[in-house]
């Protein structure tokens, strides 16, 4: 699970393999996918490390996650801040709120890292470490998974309590807006689109494909990365000022081209199959027509077209 993965590397400063990407909601979905619900109700998203209001997230390479809420994401753009109307007050009061969160949220890691078992894995050899990682995951990921939701789904009850109804309505359009028509692989947007159990089918095997493919293009990007390594370096080639060497570089632009043309034409794939009915309801779903910042990291562009997906 990527998120959990970087919950723990941000814990314990060891690095793990990223597999994928869980989404983690507030208490009661355990890990089910999260979606906008209906006016007025906010939903969480898996932000990762922390959704801080007045950072920028992470660069996620290959882009959005359809079937995963991004409200929490959202709220860190400043185009969104704008089109919602939020006022200093409320970004103040989310401030406060997250920053109060996240000292909580660290203590508890903090004490996960000083556990006697993670100091023994520490002093490990390098072969040996990430096995003993891997194992000390796999044994307290549950109880990391529920410290996260717990959580999130604090924040997110405070932030509910910040936003008027109309801009947690709003904020729900742009989210579907910014996650495209495979956020209907989503359960409960399935639910509010009202597709039938057909339609709901046929998008989560495409949805299904989808991720497969694309988890094979990263594996095969990932996989040249390390063959370009420099040797016994395990640090891929860098060129002057620490900037990566061209071919690397020309390399991750290509993959993300890909990566961004799989997904459009699963979402194309998508759309037509929707009958007339639900196509109508997906279109009101989204609200009013917004364009994101195309150069905002993260999957900031502009998403237009398909029916608004």
């Amino acid at each position: 699970m990527r998120l959990i993965s970087l919950i723990i590397g941000a814990a314990f400063a060891v690095p793990l393999a990223a597999a994928g990407q869980d989404q983690l909601g507030s208490p009661g979905n355990q890990g089910q996918s999260t979606g906008p619900g209906g006016q007025g109700q906010f939903q969480s998203s898996g932000a990762g490390q922390g959704a801080a209001f007045q950072r920028a997230p992470m660069p996620s390479f290959g882009g959005v996650n359809p079937i995963q809420s991004h409200t929490m994401e959202l709220l860190q753009r400043e185009e969104v801040k704008r089109e919602l109307h939020i006022t200093l007050k409320q970004r103040q009061a989310m401030d406060e709120a997250t920053n109060s969160s996240q000292q909580q949220l660290a203590t508890q890691f903090s004490q996960l890292r000083n556990n006697p078992d993670m100091q023994k894995i520490r002093s490990l050899p390098p072969e040996q470490r990430q096995q003993a990682m891997q194992e000390f995951m796999q044994a307290n990921v549950q109880q990391m998974v529920a410290q996260y939701q717990s959580w999130q789904g604090e924040i997110t009850e405070k932030v509910k309590q910040i936003l008027k109804p109309e801009q947690i309505k709003r904020l729900n359009e742009l989210d579907l807006q910014y996650r495209g028509s495979m956020a209907m692989a989503d359960p409960r947007v399935a639910e509010r689109v009202k597709l039938s159990s057909e339609s709901r089918n046929q998008v989560a095997r495409i949805h299904g494909d989808y991720q497969a493919k694309t988890q094979q293009m990263r594996q095969e990007f990932y996989q040249q990365m390390r063959d370009a390594n420099a040797p016994n370096t395990g640090q891929a080639p860098r060129g002057q000022l620490g900037q990566v060497r061209p071919p690397v570089q020309t390399n991750t632009m290509q993959i993300q081209q890909k990566l961004d043309a799989a997904k459009k034409d699963a979402e194309e794939k998508v759309v037509a199959f929707l009958s007339p009915e639900e196509k109508q309801n997906w279109i009101a779903a989204q609200g009013e027509r917004f364009t994101f910042r195309k150069d905002y990291p993260n999957g900031g562009q502009r998403r237009q077209g398909l029916l608004g997906g």
